[in-house]
C-alpha cells in the first residue's frame, strides 16, 4: 500500500471502515508542485480529510495532514503507514535507552508501540486496535524520545529515516523488523479535535546512505526546527 498511505482512522471506541485508503476522494496537483487529497465528510464520517504532499528536496518527502471535524472527535487517530521492500530489514526507533536508536527486535514481540508518554499508551490501549477488521494487540515499548524513526536496507545502505513532530505524533509503531510486512507506521494526533476545530500533523520522509545516528537527529533537527 506504498509509504505515507493514510490507513486506519479512529475516534474512541469507532473505527472508520477499513483503511481511509478505501475512502472515495480527490487529488489534484498544485502550480506549487504538491499534490492535495481531500477526503469529504459524509454521515459515517463526520469530518473532513486532506492531506498534502510535497518533495521539498530530491530526497525528502513532507506530509500535511488536515482534520476539521463536523462534530466533537474524541481521542481521533489518523495511522499513517508505510510499506517497504523486503530489503529493508532492520527497523529502529529514538528511545532514551543506552543505544538511542532501539530496534524493533523479535523478541520484544510481533507488534510494537513506542507511545509518546503513558496517555499515548493509554489511547493505544483504549480498545481502538480490537475493532475488527485485522485486530492487533501492540506490546508496548519504551517511549520514543524523538519522534523519529528509520528502515534500513543493509545491503545498499539506503536508510528511510521517519519523523513527525511529537506535539502531533503519539506513537510509532511497527511489526517487528524483519516481519513480512516491512513496515512503519506514526500514529497521528490522538487527541480530543472539537466540531468545526481543524487539527494538522505534519510527517517527513528523508532518504539517505549509510548515515550515522547523528546524521539522523541532524535530519530530524532541521525538520522540527
Amino acid at each position: 500500500m506504498g509509504l505515507f498511505s493514510h490507513y486506519r482512522v479512529f475516534t474512541q471506541g469507532r473505527r472508520y471502515g477499513v483503511g481511509a485508503w478505501d475512502w472515495p476522494s480527490q487529488a489534484a496537483l498544485e502550480t506549487d508542485g504538491s499534490v492535495i487529497v481531500r477526503w469529504v465528510a459524509t454521515p459515517d464520517r463526520p469530518f473532513e480529510m486532506s492531506a498534502r504532499y510535497q518533495w521539498v528536496t530530491p530526497d525528502t518527502l513532507e506530509l500535511e495532514t488536515s482534520v476539521v471535524a463536523r462534530t466533537n472527535l474524541v481521542k481521533f487517530e489518523s495511522f499513517l503507514a508505510s510499506y517497504f521492500s523486503s530489503a529493508f530489514t532492520n527497523a529502529a526507533v529514538c528511545t532514551d535507552a543506552p543505544e538511542m536508536f532501539m530496534p524493533a527486535r523479535k523478541d520484544a514481540g510481533l507488534w510494537q508501540a513506542f507511545p509518546r508518554d503513558a496517555t499515548a499508551g493509554l489511547v493505544m490501549k483504549d480498545g481502538r486496535w480490537q475493532l475488527e477488521p485485522h485486530r492487533v494487540d501492540w506490546v508496548l515499548m519504551p517511549r520514543f524520545s524523538k519522534a523519529l524513526a528509520f528502515r534500513r536496507a543493509l545491503a545498499s545502505g539506503i536508510t528511510t529515516a521517519l519523523m513527525s513532530d511529537p506535539r502531533e505524533c503519539f506513537a510509532i509503531c511497527m511489526p517487528h523488523e524483519t516481519e513480512v510486512h516491512y513496515s512503519t507506521y506514526l500514529s497521528l494526533f490522538g487527541r480530543d479535535i472539537r466540531t468545526e476545530e481543524r487539527a494538522t500533523a505534519r510527517a517527513r520522509m528523508t532518504f539517505l546512505t549509510h548515515p550515522s545516528e547523528q546524521d539522523l537527529s541532524a535530519a530530524y533537527a532541521r525538520f522540527i526546527r
